[in-house]
């Protein structure tokens, strides 16, 4: 299947999917990899599947303790001097955590689950020598279900407090750990509030995504690691 192909198909489903803003992820990977098509032939990609450790700023509870998992998969464009774009698709679990602080009937629990179907898209570094890769870029992020419970009681919503959309910006680092296999690690933060809390004291605060991620690759084809400039 050609490249022009593979692209028109992904631009399509996630159009009608998910609307204009992640058909724009899909367009910037288009005119990227018409833009190398001379090492576009080298094209890897596999599974992805980890850990998410998450929290949400702004909701007055602290820590990673929300507990989740991700899965997908991943395509690599290499290019010269040791560098390659990263584009993955992900189903990603999100949100915030608080145990029971009290027997009280409001006993300050908080279980805030947040799902996104999520498209990283980033720069790739690989550092021969060190034998790691470091990344930087941007995810897009369409909420795909949430629940709440505060206090031990289901939130409901006539109107989702939620933005459909959420916009991450991360740093990425993964190597080998045999042939294709990889353990990979990340750290991202939303661009953008994902909602504004109101409390019953009256006041108020801008909510952010604040996430760790470990997780083991596979990639296939991955004695291609490099691609030369001649």
């Amino acid at each position: 299947m050609s490249n022009y192909l593979i692209v028109k198909l992904l631009n399509c489903f996630f159009t009608s999917m998910f609307g204009v803003r992640c058909s724009i992820f899909i367009l910037f990977f288009s005119v990227l990899l018409f833009s190398v098509s001379g090492y576009s032939q080298n094209i890897r990609g596999g599974p992805i599947v980890g850990l998410n450790m998450s929290q949400v700023d702004g909701d007055r509870v602290y820590g990673f303790h929300k507990y989740g998992w991700h899965t997908g998969a991943t395509a690599i464009i290499p290019l010269p001097a040791n560098f390659s774009v990263h584009l993955e698709i992900l189903y990603n679990q999100k949100g915030s955590y608080q145990k029971p602080r009290s027997t009280d009937s409001l006993d300050g629990s908080l279980r805030l689950i947040l799902n996104y179907l999520d498209v990283p898209l980033y720069l790739n570094y690989f550092d021969q020598k060190g034998k790691l890769n470091f990344g930087l870029g941007l995810s897009w992020g369409r909420l795909v279900e949430f629940s709440e419970m505060q206090d031990g009681y289901k939130q409901n919503y006539t109107v989702n407090p939620y933005r459909s959309d959420d916009i991450d910006v991360f740093l990425n680092f993964y190597t080998s750990i045999y042939k294709g296999l990889k353990f990979c690690g990340r750290y991202s933060y939303s661009t953008k509030k994902v909602r504004t809390k109101y409390f019953s004291d009256g006041k108020s605060m801008n909510q952010f995504h604040n996430i760790i991620t470990f997780s083991v690759m596979y990639i296939f084809r991955d004695e291609a690691k490099i691609v030369k400039n001649n």
